[in-house]
């Protein structure tokens, strides 16, 4: 198994979350898909100089990046540009990457977290988190310059895990990054 603690010499995986705000780019992968893998390492950043330097590997057996978060707040201040960076790049074209996109009702209320089951049941957040990755769809198609694998939010990740999975074992092959 790719990240088994039992292989000594396996790098850990190589996750890059682009959020203006990484604390809350933190929670939101703590609170859903930091429980899914035991050996990652997260770097969080919050501007494009800083992702950018993440795109190719600093040192020479340092593993290249496994996958992307960007979240809402970010794509349109860097992370549309940093995804064209990436797409017209050979070594990492095929590199998955996700948007993060807040719930709508979240984003008008001060202190909310959307990874509180009663406050979503409270202010029916499901229904405002399907209406966030709306503007993101034309970047979902295979021929955008800026593709996206998907759109995440807090009330689907655990319908998104399997899916994020494939897409990484499919990069992984494809580049020889493993």
């Amino acid at each position: 198994m790719k990240t088994s603690r039992y292989f000594i010499d396996d790098a850990p995986l190589q996750i890059l979350f682009f959020d203006k705000n990484s604390d809350s780019g933190h929670n939101f992968f703590n609170s859903g898909l930091g429980t899914i893998w035991f050996d990652y390492d997260l770097h969080l950043i919050e501007n494009l100089a800083e992702a950018t330097g993440f795109l190719q590997p600093v040192k020479q057996k340092q593993r290249a990046l496994d996958l992307l978060f960007i979240s809402n707040t970010a794509w349109f201040e860097g992370g549309e540009q940093l995804v064209k960076q990436i797409r017209s790049s050979q070594h990492i074209a095929h590199l998955p990457v996700y948007c993060i996109t807040s719930c709508c009702h979240k984003l008008t209320v001060d202190d909310t977290n959307c990874m509180d089951k009663c406050w979503c049941r409270a202010t029916n957040s499901d229904e405002f988190s399907k209406l966030a990755p709306e503007p993101f769809e034309p970047y979902l198609t295979t021929s955008h310059q800026a593709r996206l694998h998907g759109v995440l939010y807090s009330n689907n990740i655990t319908d998104q895990v399997s899916t994020i999975i494939d897409d990484m074992s499919q990069y992984w092959f494809n580049s020889g990054t493993a």
